[in-house]
């Protein structure tokens, strides 16, 4: 049974809320039949709130579905006739507790909805035939993921006064008397100053100081990287030709390219213990002699580290509380 059957027969027993539900999923499933009972749900408050232009974009939308029969496309059309009146944009604003105003806005040749920001508002940008409540719904439903996504180490949020010591930077994100972000690199004191006027509750206001932090510590990593990299292989006397620092390479934190002529870490290996980062260092040196990952490159490691820089090396994915940005 799908979910638009299930929504009817909570219908019928006049269990609207339940009904409403059902009825939801199917429209986010592209489901006529949902879009249309819904609407009915919104027309006469049945199981939610009252909403006439909600009904009508519902009705609409249900409308310009292909293949649609002669009796359904009568009775879309006698529904609007009675909300003719009603007036439906292709803009809608709301307010959704834990991420703030949200604008949903249509627009041609999408295929999903996609998310877009700026200092006011998070705006969710839809296919024209979908109604708008597939857009509030995509966004209420991904909550938990932005807030994984936007947040300093995928559970905190950052406040006014985080502060991050690691081995090679120390990280302050405070409040400042300025009405616009300031970040600030001295040496290993990195700082950003957010505006007085944002409310740190909002995901845009987190996913916009996650953006300038890790801006911040993308120019840390350029110093620091091929700096340790350089002490790295004067100890063990493994030379390189050169050192890159990019922000993302995919599954790999680093890569040894023709066997030494470039080395590249991708930034977030600035927050590995400088231990870690040593180890790391030395697994792609070791690289200059063996290619792969197999018994003869653990045994260059040895050779080249140590054993217990085996151990840190082979820990570097285990334990990834290093990377808190």
């Amino acid at each position: 049974m799908d979910n638009f059957e299930k929504g009817r027969e909570h219908y019928y027993r006049k269990e609207y809320e339940e009904a409403v539900r059902c009825f939801k999923i199917g429209v986010t499933q592209s489901g006529l039949g949902s879009m249309m009972w819904l609407g009915q749900c919104y027309q006469f408050g049945l199981g939610v709130e009252k909403n006439l232009e909600e009904a009508k974009d519902l009705y609409v939308c249900a409308s310009k579905k292909f293949a649609i029969s002669e009796s359904t496309e009568k009775w879309l059309k006698e529904r609007l006739e009675v909300l003719k009146d009603v007036a439906v944009t292709d803009v809608r604003s709301g307010y959704i507790e834990g991420v703030g105003n949200v604008k949903v806005r249509r627009i041609l040749n999408i295929d999903r909805p996609v998310l877009r920001y700026n200092l006011d508002e998070v705006v969710v940008t839809i296919q024209t035939r979908d109604p708008f409540c597939i857009g509030f719904d995509y966004l209420e439903k991904n909550i938990p993921e932005l807030n994984r996504k936007w947040t300093c180490d995928g559970v905190n949020r950052f406040y006014d006064g985080y502060t991050l010591e690691t081995d090679f930077f120390t990280l302050t994100v405070r409040r400042g008397n300025t009405d616009k972000y300031v970040s600030r690199v001295d040496g290993r004191k990195c700082s950003l100053y957010f505006p007085e006027n944002v409310d740190l509750k909002y995901i845009y206001v987190q996913e916009t100081i996650l953006k300038k932090v890790k801006d911040l510590l993308f120019k840390r990593a350029q110093v620091v990287l091929p700096q340790k990299l350089k002490e790295v292989s004067e100890k063990i006397n493994v030379p390189y030709g050169s050192c890159k620092v990019i922000r993302n390479m995919g599954k790999f934190v680093a890569m040894n390219f023709k066997m030494g002529e470039k080395i590249t870490f991708i930034a977030s290996c600035v927050q590995l213990p400088e231990e870690s980062l040593e180890s790391l260092c030395i697994h792609e040196l070791a690289h200059n002699f063996v290619s792969s990952h197999g018994r003869e490159f653990i045994e260059k490691m040895i050779e080249l580290g140590g054993e217990e820089c085996v151990r840190l090396d082979q820990n570097l994915f285990k334990e990834t509380k290093w990377n808190y940005i």
